[in-house]
């Protein structure tokens, strides 16, 4: 019996044994099932990081998009500005440092790599950038030869009904002395390229023998607002000469009225007739400064609206100033183009702001004074211009190209590389003509895609993502159109013709393009 007990523990114990041991299988099974999930999973999300990161490599290759930088090493492979200028680190130059930051820009080390963008305040030809030296993918903001528009002498030279009379001296004395004694009433200032602000001079108080200068007449029946005399600048960016292409900056104007009343008129008292830094702004223009401080009106709108309560026209002084704009650099064109013609990629290569400046007659005839170069853009005076001189600067890079995702920064030539904001579907014109065809003999058969060369679809494809990145800002030059354009442009250089007939094109196609 007792061994029939023993037996009988013997075996309980066994079993209990064996339970004990499958539990421990299961265990070990169940873990090593987890484990090789987890592997898997590990090694199916790295391949997934793996894949992201080929597909941003990728898109920025494929879309030209700037990686977004974090602040490691990486932030090395953002473009470099260069900004040329004796106070690049003063706040003169502190609105065109906020927004190249903006852009994703960061300041070029002269000691260091190459530059991207060259921001120079003087002229940078050839002492700066030389045609031996300049790269395919670099871009500077002012075009060899744009003296001949800055300069006030050569301004002055210029046969425009948008210029007062002048005589270059000491060239043109006999005519001036003609003119004077024709014109004995009229009033005359003197200038130079070096001389900064001006004074109404007597005819025996003139130099009439200094070079390199001129004399024009004083407009002397200006427009007044509160019984001051004033200017208006536009600023203006050229982004190519060849062919030339031209907009206003529309979003705002400046607008700067003398620190005291222009009338009774005291020649020997500059401030009744000249604009300096301590102008009187807008705020506290008496019959502007409700329409500016309480119904936040801009500059621009202000003066218009005041214009208007004279029962005188806006639309036509804006559209005049517009028009003076564009036939004046029209003028100097060709000039222009001879003197960058030596550098090896053309107007790719530049883009230009000035302001130009002008007064208005008490019948708002526009008067043209000067075309700056290197415009004031330092809020030092009034802080509340600043955010204009910001949106006055992006709106520059973006018309250039430099402060949009299709920007041409890096590109190994301009415009080589395909572009996601267009393609040539998106250019062509003149569909039913083009489909009519039979060589390219004709300037709207040059337009189709059979017969677009490689150059003008260059033009017409930076002309199209300057038309979707112009902001605030209107073309002028080609000028604005409706589809009922009569204007052939059979004047014109080539590149320009074409250019301005793509245009009428695409306006037919797209109201949003007549601008």
């Amino acid at each position: 019996m007792s061994s029939s007990i023993s037996l009988v523990r013997c075996i309980k114990n066994n079993i209990r044994s064996m339970r004990f041991s499958s539990y421990r299988i299961q265990y070990l099974v169940i873990a090593t099932v987890f484990l090789g999930f987890y592997l898997l999973f590990s090694q199916v999300m790295e391949i997934k990081n793996l894949q992201k990161k080929q597909l941003r490599a990728l898109d920025a290759k494929q879309f030209n998009l700037n990686p977004v930088q974090s602040n490691t090493a990486v932030a090395s492979s953002k473009p470099k500005y260069w900004l040329a200028a004796k106070s690049a680190d003063t706040p003169h130059m502190e609105h065109v440092r906020n927004v190249f930051k903006a852009a994703g820009f960061d300041r070029w080390d002269t000691k260091t790599g190459t530059w991207d963008v060259m921001w120079s305040y003087d002229y940078p030809f050839p002492s700066k950038v030389s045609p031996s030296n300049l790269k395919p993918n670099q871009l500077i903001n002012h075009f060899p030869g744009s003296g001949y528009l800055t300069s006030k002498v050569y301004l002055a030279s210029s046969k425009s009904r948008y210029i007062p009379t002048a005589f270059q001296l000491p060239k043109d004395k006999e005519d001036f002395k003609k003119h004077v004694q024709n014109n004995p009433d009229k009033l005359w200032v003197q200038k130079n390229n070096q001389h900064r602000g001006i004074t109404i001079k007597a005819m025996k108080e003139l130099n009439l023998d200094a070079s390199n200068s001129f004399v024009q007449e004083f407009v002397k029946d200006p427009l007044l607002v509160d019984g001051k005399k004033f200017d208006i600048g536009i600023y203006t960016v050229i982004t190519s000469v060849d062919p030339l292409r031209v907009y206003v900056y529309k979003g705002e104007w400046l607008i700067r009225y003398c620190p005291e009343p222009y009338l009774p008129l005291d020649v020997n008292n500059p401030n009744k007739y000249v604009v300096a830094d301590d102008y009187t702004p807008t705020w506290e223009m008496p019959s502007l400064r409700y329409m500016y401080n309480k119904l936040h009106m801009s500059h621009k709108n202000s003066l218009l609206e005041f214009i208007r309560s004279l029962e005188k026209n806006p639309e036509k002084l804006e559209a005049d100033i517009y028009s003076a704009v564009a036939e004046i650099i029209r003028e100097k064109q060709n000039d222009i183009k001879s003197a960058g013609a030596s550098y090896p990629y053309g107007s790719d290569s530049f883009f230009e702001l000035v302001r130009f400046d002008f007064v208005l007659g008490a019948d708002l005839k526009v008067y043209l004074m000067e075309v700056n170069m290197s415009p004031n853009l330092s809020s030092a005076h009034f802080e509340v211009n600043a955010l204009m001189y910001e949106q006055v600067v992006f709106n520059t890079l973006t018309l250039a190209g430099v402060a949009t995702r299709t920007s041409r920064i890096g590109l190994k030539s301009p415009g080589s590389e395909e572009n996601i904001d267009v393609q040539q579907r998106d250019i062509s014109v003149y569909d039913t003509q083009c489909i009519k065809c039979e060589n390219c003999d004709t300037d709207i058969c040059k337009l189709c895609a059979t017969c677009l060369s490689h150059q003008l679809q260059n033009d017409l494809t930076t002309a199209y993502l300057e038309h979707t990145n112009k902001v605030r800002s209107q073309r002028v030059i080609p000028p604005p159109m409706t589809p009922e354009h009569k204007e052939d442009f059979t004047d014109l250089p080539e590149r320009d013709r074409l250019t301005a007939l793509w245009f009428k094109g695409m306006c037919l196609k797209d109201t949003a393009w007549c601008n």
